[in-house]
């Protein structure tokens, strides 16, 4: 098979490579938080984290153009933990932004979320999620990025354990949510240390750091929220050895002078792979000890209750992904056994990958030709992708080469 010569910008190619091959993790190390920060948010390493920096105007939320949306952002991760990215087209102020570090084999197995930090490689991309809800499941499953490929290793190895991820964003009162005092728990496997800065500096709010089981942690005391309360946050994460992966930010509302006892939850300290979920269902399904932490208030922090650090002008994966359309598919003349398809996307600044008869997908202009095809059945499949977001069905033709 042969492609016709077609041209893709030095831009066109960085960006689809994200989308349709495995994204592989840099080999440049760091070796302290701020570095990591600095990368992430596309200041001098040096310079404060974002979460430092004023915030973010609370007026009327407008959509940033795609540049400001991309300023500082180096290659854009969408949801890669979450098992459905339930966020296309949300509003882009919202979600949490972060790195991931990967710890390489030859290093000790470290037992908490600062050596591993301090210790590890950075991956060449920004993460962003929606939300903070991966239930318990198979550590093998491995991460998928906006184009459904893996994420990797440096020697091309799924990323599936000895890595760590650094995660900030703001807390507030999504619509409907009771002004009040929240508690706040994580369920984690293995270790996470939430922070948060309520005018004090970051403080540990929750600390579940260490190799475990998902095990449940809970703050020791309530933080107030009201209607325009916005408290920074940082969430620390890492997953040692297999055989399971967990992370989960829960708060409850609790009376205004919660005494320990009421802020002890039955559940607080217990762990088990399989205490909180069933990892052995697709998807993880709640068992009776998190069905009981729902009837006892505890509720996992949703989607609205995130605001981006003030340093990054808006999410890219909230925005709504382009859809593809083949205008053309026809028999180029003069060149026998070919086919030539032409393209389009309702987003017109697209870029676009294909792909024929399943082969991995690469960059490609509208008008590609592919020629000396075998005789018998073929599928052409293309996709575009736009700020970021690629069309997560694109548009596929079949037909039977004479």
């Amino acid at each position: 098979m042969k492609t016709s010569d077609t041209l893709v910008t030095a831009y066109q190619y960085s960006v689809l490579l994200l989308a349709g091959a495995v994204l592989i993790i840099s080999t440049q190390g760091c070796n302290n938080q701020n570095q990591a920060v600095g990368a992430v948010f596309g200041g001098d390493p040096a310079s404060p984290p974002p979460s430092a920096r004023p915030a973010a105007s609370s007026s009327a939320h407008s959509t940033p153009s795609a540049a400001e949306l991309f300023k500082g952002v180096t290659n854009p991760v969408c949801d890669p933990l979450a098992s459905q990215k339930s966020h296309d087209g949300s509003d882009t102020s919202l979600g949490l932004a972060g790195t991931i570090y990967y710890v390489s084999p030859d290093l000790p197995h470290f037992l908490n979320v600062a050596e591993y930090q301090a210790n590890g490689t950075i991956l060449d991309a920004t993460m962003f999620m929606g939300d903070v809800n991966i239930p318990t499941r198979k550590f093998d499953l491995g991460f998928a990025t906006e184009g459904g490929q893996l994420l990797s290793t440096p020697d091309g190895s799924p990323l599936y354990e000895y890595f760590s991820l650094h995660l900030e964003s703001t807390l507030q009162l999504a619509t409907g949510d009771e002004a009040g005092n929240y508690q706040f728990a994580v369920i984690a496997d293995d270790g996470a240390v939430l922070k948060a800065d309520a005018g004090r500096g970051f403080e540990t709010v929750v600390d579940n750091d260490g190799t475990h089981a998902s095990k449940l942690a809970c703050s020791q005391s309530a933080y107030n929220f009201g209607a325009e309360t916005k408290i920074p946050m940082q969430l620390d994460y890492y997953q040692g050895p297999r055989y399971h992966v967990a992370l989960v930010l829960l708060w409850r509302k609790v009376p205004a002078n919660a005494t320990a006892e009421e802020l002890a939850d039955e559940m607080c300290g217990q762990a088990g792979s399989t205490l909180f979920f069933n990892p052995d269902t697709s998807p993880s399904t709640p068992a009776a000890a998190y069905n009981g932490m729902l009837d006892r208030g505890w509720r996992p922090v949703s989607a609205a209750n995130f605001k981006l650090p003030g340093a990054l002008a808006g999410n890219p994966c909230n925005l709504a992904a382009p859809a593809t359309s083949i205008t053309g598919a026809k028999q180029p003349e003069g060149i026998q056994a070919a086919m030539q398809f032409t393209f389009e996307s309702d987003h017109p600044a697209s870029v676009f990958i294909c792909s024929l008869d399943g082969a991995p997908a690469s960059p490609c202009l509208s008008g590609i030709t592919y020629a000396d095809l075998a005789s018998g059945n073929h599928t052409f499949v293309v996709r575009a992708q736009n700020d970021g977001r690629l069309d997560p069905v694109g548009a596929t033709h079949a037909w039977t080469q004479e």
